[in-house]
């Protein structure tokens, strides 16, 4: 289970990478004033598969911004603002799964309203973090506002994805935790009918011996 946690850790850290560098490459090479990333939708499947170990992959996902985007731009001596507000504060959009706890994560994917509640917190909270980020930046106090009118579009394609993925019942977006304790439950339940069924195997054995 731990080695599949990592494997997951691993793939879903480099692939938000990929995702936003594609996206901001495209952003700054075709000036379009438009930015669509797919970071936050990979970090909100994962942390339904794993809960809060999910919120590193997010975090590394804004590394390529701070080399693309032009805040605290790696070039400049003031990198600290990039690290800040393109990685540190993404440790907000965790509030809403370390809330929910170590509850059944399955239930988030139940129904379109409670999945729907589930992207919509999240979003909220990284946009909390932004504000506080560009406050301390450059004092703008409605910076959180703007970043999530920004992103409604995303939040929109993020639960039309989720409801589609959960309509499905893939398992790409489960709780990893019950599937593992699930599929333990099923191995030890065929483990007993296996014992039960070489207990009587060799009871009988045993009766034709006495016969004998």
């Amino acid at each position: 289970m731990n080695n599949l946690k990592k494997m997951d850790l691993v793939f879903f850290s480099i692939i938000s990478i990929i995702a936003e560098l594609v996206t901001a490459i495209s952003f700054a090479n075709l000036s379009t004033g438009f930015y669509f990333s797919f970071a936050i939708l990979i970090f909100i499947i994962f942390s339904i598969r794993w809960g809060n170990i999910s919120i590193i992959a997010l975090i590394l996902s804004g590394i390529p911004l701070i080399f693309i985007q032009p805040i605290g731009n790696w070039q400049s001596i003031e990198i600290w603002k990039g690290i800040l507000y393109y990685m540190v504060v993404n440790v907000f959009a965790i509030i809403p799964i370390a809330i929910y706890g170590k509850r059944n994560r399955n239930k988030l994917i139940s129904g379109p309203i409670i999945l729907t509640l589930y992207v919509l917190a999240v979003f909220l909270s990284l946009s909390l973090g932004k504000e506080i980020a560009l406050l301390i930046i450059n004092g703008d106090w409605l910076g959180g506002i703007k970043y999530f009118i920004s992103e409604i579009f995303i939040l929109v394609v993020s639960v039309v994805v989720l409801l589609v993925l959960a309509k499905l019942k893939i398992k790409l977006i489960c709780d990893m935790d019950e599937f593992m304790k699930e599929e333990k439950l099923e191995d030890d339940y065929v483990n007993k009918i296996q014992e039960k069924g070489e207990s009587e195997t060799n009871g009988e054995n045993s009766d034709e011996r006495i016969e004998d």
